[in-house]
């Protein structure tokens, strides 16, 4: 399938296809608010915390990794406004907040828990 593209004044017809089984086109991901990501052991939701301003919130706890980053498109979050939200850490994008239920089920099932203690010796002394 053929798409017209305007590049300056000039318009082209480009077969996306080809191009892309020729590695003439590189495939971007684009970070956008409501998506979900996993840093070590813990879920972060990139959310907007004032108009323009995002962060990434922690799911177990609530709390910002860092603070806010001002972006220009909550939708398209530029190469270098990621820079500043995530800076030199590994964020591992796990999917969008419509999924949540999805992904905490797995996180949940990935992530060892430890096994409760009995603690019926201490119950005794309140008892």
């Amino acid at each position: 399938m053929n798409h017209k593209v305007k590049i300056g004044e000039e318009t082209y017809e480009v077969n996306l296809e080809a191009a892309i089984e020729q590695g003439l086109i590189k495939k971007i991901n684009l970070v956008k608010r409501g998506q979900v990501f996993r840093f070590k052991s813990a879920l972060y939701l990139l959310s907007s915390v004032d108009e323009n301003l995002v962060c990434l919130v922690g799911l177990n706890d609530g709390n910002r990794w860092d603070d806010p980053v001002r972006v220009k498109k909550y939708q398209d979050i530029s190469r270098e406004e990621q820079e500043e939200l995530f800076g030199e850490d590994n964020f591992e994008y796990v999917g969008e907040v419509g999924n949540l239920r999805e992904i905490l089920n797995k996180f949940n099932s990935d992530t060892p828990r430890p096994c409760p203690q009995d603690s019926s010796d201490e119950r005794e002394g309140i008892l």
